[in-house]
């Protein structure tokens, strides 16, 4: 039978740990030439890129679209097309994943993004 062991302190969630953009990008980086790309601002992909390169002790592709204040509040489609075609002409990956963070799940662009989230443009 097992023991159930109890703890003395309060319950603490690692921020780093439940990441949806970095488990994306770590699950994107298990396939063959696969390329992550966030669509977010650029600090957000320099972040996950400190922490995999500071865990891995290697170097980690990770691409932005590098949204600023106005292309947050403004859209930013054209930064994902331009992304996408940028990382296919430079890297010519098998996979490219696009990846949300905060801040293009606050504009509301993933859902809008034609041509991206599975909607013809």
């Amino acid at each position: 039978m097992a023991d159930i062991l109890k703890r003395n302190k309060a319950l603490s969630v690692n921020p780093l740990k439940a990441s949806q953009p970095i488990g994306g990008s770590l699950a994107t980086l298990g396939f063959n030439r696969a390329m992550p790309m966030l669509h977010g601002s650029q600090g957000c992909t320099a972040f996950a890129k400190v922490f995999f390169v500071r865990h891995f002790r290697e170097p980690i592709p990770l691409q932005s679209t590098a949204m600023d204040q106005g292309s947050s509040v403004m859209g930013a489609d054209e930064n994902v097309r331009e992304g996408i075609r940028t990382i296919a002409e430079k890297s010519h990956p098998a996979l490219i994943t696009i990846l949300t963070t905060g801040l293009a799940e606050t504009q509301g662009c993933a859902a809008q993004c034609p041509g991206v989230s599975g909607k013809s443009s």
